[in-house]
């Protein structure tokens, strides 16, 4: 019954035809998921582009990091998560 309630939460929350507000609605109802899968994906990317860059250019990981948060449109989401 629980699994069904937030199993139509979710849904309702991803409906696109909301105007803006599933996100919000997301992070308002599964604020716990929604900071988890935030650190995750953070955590993926930073170790993602340690491998990709030279040990040299390691400094520049943090940066290509909130580059590539701001390009896809999740860095006001991410500010202050730490990998």
């Amino acid at each position: 019954m629980v699994q069904a309630r937030w199993k139509n939460e979710l849904a309702r929350a991803m409906d696109s035809d909301r105007n803006g507000q599933s996100e919000a609605m997301l992070v308002s109802h599964f604020p716990g998921a929604v900071a988890q899968a935030l650190q995750t994906s953070r955590r993926l990317l930073t170790e993602g582009l340690v491998a990709l860059f030279a040990p040299e250019h390691h400094g520049l990981v943090q940066s290509g990091v909130r580059f590539l948060a701001k390009r896809i449109g999740v860095d006001h989401l991410t500010s202050g998560i730490k990998a």
